[in-house]
């Protein structure tokens, strides 16, 4: 019996077919790469797109990465006190991370860690981001009111607390660099205002320096309730005592217990250049004798010792 041969036709078909199926195999081979490949492109090059690594606990963690070609740069916050604050920031590949719909997974068998995909004004982002932002700004100006003008100073206080904060009092709605603007706007507010009661402290302490015999009973009180334990109030408080100590004790008696205190406190900030011996000599010379006088020069004399 004779077998059936193929047309020649038909053996082309065939060839094609099989080329073609071998093809189609080894393309559903590289499916997954060219994906992952188109993925990790629409991914990285979105500017509007970051990603979150969240960790719980009693110091929160948040790390959060924005693209930047093929490395990632990374902001590390935690979360304490109701608080976000900035630990540091660094810069990663993004090579070792597998690109998913819904974000990036670390390439690795042991705990791979998972960042989310946000949009970069996602009012999460927006919360860490400006908070952070927020109360690192109020920290910077916190310590140079504390070298400029003290730590307590009524004033500055006062103001601080009365400034209008819209714009930044929702720190979830406004995108990072929209909200840095209003920032900026409150941060140079309140160190103007640092620098002008600075000036104020600093034309005080020139007249005082320069008219001492004019110092009097009034112009002594004033000074201590506005007393601060910055280098001018103490280069002022130096000069009372120097040249009217009897007008000065007399004044500190009439302050009560707690303002007292607080007097007694900011007297172990005085400056190296300070002559403590001259000021401790200037007060024992008076005839008052009294517990407050022997507590301030008890206290002079301890930073005395301690210089």
């Amino acid at each position: 019996m004779q077998k059936n041969k193929l047309h020649p036709s038909s053996l082309i078909q065939k060839s094609i077919f099989i080329t073609v199926l071998t093809s189609f195999n080894k393309m559903k081979k590289l499916f997954p790469i060219i994906i992952a490949l188109f993925l990790s492109q629409a991914l990285f090059a979105q500017a509007d797109s970051v990603f979150m690594n969240t960790k719980s606990g009693l110091f929160s963690e948040f790390h959060i990465i924005y693209p930047d070609g093929d490395l990632g740069i990374r902001e590390n916050y935690s979360f304490f006190k109701n608080r976000y604050w900035l630990v540091d920031t660094d810069t990663l590949s993004l090579e070792i991370f597998n690109v998913t719909e819904n974000g990036l997974q670390e390439n690795k068998r042991r705990k791979p860690q998972f960042y989310q995909k946000y949009e970069i004004c996602d009012t999460t982002i927006n919360l860490i981001r400006n908070s952070a932002s927020y109360w690192k700004m109020m920290s910077d100006i916190d310590q140079m009111a504390r070298n400029e003008i003290g730590s307590d100073n009524v004033e500055f206080d006062t103001y601080k607390h009365g400034l209008d904060y819209h714009g930044i009092s929702d720190l979830s709605n406004l995108c990072f660099d929209a909200y840095l603007i209003n920032e900026t706007i409150l941060e140079t507010k309140l160190s103007t205002k640092i620098l002008s009661i600075k000036k104020a402290k600093q034309n005080r302490f020139h007249q005082l320096k320069n008219a001492s015999e004019s110092i009097n009973a009034e112009t002594i009180s004033e000074f201590l309730s506005t007393f601060d334990e910055c280098s001018d109030d103490l280069n002022s408080l130096e000069v009372i005592i120097l040249n009217k100590p009897t007008l000065f004790l007399q004044e500190v008696e009439k302050l009560d217990e707690l303002d007292f205190f607080t007097f007694t406190l900011k007297l172990g900030y005085f400056h190296e250049e300070a002559d403590l011996s001259k000021m401790k000599a200037s007060l024992n010379q008076c005839d008052i004798q009294t517990s407050r006088k022997k507590k301030v020069i008890r206290k002079l004399n301890n930073k005395e010792q301690q210089s």
